[in-house]
């Protein structure tokens, strides 16, 4: 057994023939949950749905789970697949929670798996350190198959945020939360690449933005060799 950073090469007791090899995952230890921080979850919980006007931003991620997202070419990760999560995880949710502390502040997330159609797995659900971990543990659970077909998420994502804004119907445009739409992507190439799924990309998109407007930021990560 030969090891080189994170992969592992099994050759015959010769080392003339490989036999197999894999990659060995970083570990990436779970947040400590104490009673404050679930009870302070709870409570952040119950804002977000009672009182709506508390939420400053809502994130919406599409994280891409077809099939080509169990390729391992990310260092440090078995698949693309858990890239995606650990890479959630550690640079995106982690990262705003060290300088911000316990404390709730206003800050949402849902996430879409996106496949043949776009399942969400995660519905409004405050910032902090219980999403960290139940991230940690969707990157174990996940399982990428099939197509990654755009239209379909994106309707979701649209869904959603026609949803919130009823809630801000009362508001005027400057008072509404900020809305991110962020799409992680392997390599980028959409299942659904008929010139009309094309159209309907673009329309979505176009719509979305023309309703938020300076409120929404949209962005996009690659990951994996395309």
């Amino acid at each position: 057994m030969f090891e080189y950073e994170n992969t592992v090469v099994i050759t015959d007791q010769f080392c003339t023939k490989e036999i197999t090899s894999y990659k060995k995952a970083i570990q990436i230890e779970p947040a400590n949950i104490t009673q404050a921080m679930l009870d302070n979850h709870a409570e952040a919980v119950r804002v977000l749905k009672d009182d709506p006007h508390q939420c400053t931003s809502h994130s919406i991620i599409i994280i891409d789970q077809s099939a080509s997202m169990k390729i391992g070419d990310v260092e440090c990760f078995c698949s693309r697949s858990e890239a995606s999560y650990g890479t959630l995880a550690l640079d995106y949710i982690a990262e705003q929670l060290y300088p911000m502390g316990d404390d709730f502040v206003g800050d949402a997330v849902s996430i879409i798996e996106m496949n043949d159609e776009g399942s969400l797995v995660v519905d409004k659900q405050p910032l902090d350190w219980i999403l960290f971990n139940n991230m940690l543990h969707r990157l174990k659970k996940a399982r990428p198959r099939s197509h990654g077909n755009y239209v379909k998420s994106l309707k979701f994502a649209d869904q959603i945020i026609s949803r919130e804004l009823a809630l801000y119907a009362d508001l005027d445009e400057e008072d509404i939360p900020w809305f991110m739409l962020s799409i992680f992507i392997s390599d980028g190439r959409p299942s659904d690449c008929k010139p009309e799924n094309e159209v309907s990309r673009e329309s979505i998109v176009a719509r979305i933005a023309y309703r938020l407007k300076s409120k929404l930021t949209v962005q996009g990560m690659g990951l994996g060799v395309a």
